[in-house]
């Protein structure tokens, strides 16, 4: 082999290499960015405090909030956000990025949602937003 025939081939090798890279990288970007629609939009999801982030990835891939379980995984592996992860009970819009679920990991669920209605107890809906100490002794109980 000569000379210019090794730096050809090395040349080539390694536009082959940044190529292949290239495409991996588009492609993960397009997974996390790509939008699910799922039919578990009004429906709560648990995410219990000793979840792993492989677990948690698991039930929403078994829910069809999101469609491949590796990308998503990746990234939080990668950015070291699994210990940002919040537990709680949790609903996810439709449709929605896998980045939209991690931030809605992040941030938490309100747990609003547990309490009853103020109108199943004979209370006007604007009561809802009232602190414990606005109501009187009888409204509070």
């Amino acid at each position: 082999m000569t000379r210019t025939f090794k730096k050809r081939l090395l040349v080539g090798g390694a536009l082959v290499i940044v190529a292949v890279c290239g495409a991996g990288g588009l492609w993960f970007y397009n997974e996390l960015h790509a939008t699910v629609a799922h039919g578990k939009a009004n429906d709560y999801i648990e995410i219990s405090r000793k979840s792993t982030p492989e677990g948690i990835v698991n039930k929403l891939v078994s829910e069809g909030v999101l469609r491949r379980k590796w990308p998503l995984l990746f990234y939080i592996k990668l950015s070291g956000s699994a210990k940002l992860i919040r537990a709680g009970d949790y609903r996810f819009p439709s449709p929605i990025t896998p980045l939209g679920v991690l931030k809605k990991l992040e941030e938490g669920e309100d747990a609003a949602h547990l309490l009853l209605d103020p109108r199943q107890v004979g209370l006007e809906p604007g009561y809802a937003a009232r602190y414990p100490h606005e109501f009187s002794g009888g409204q509070r109980q």
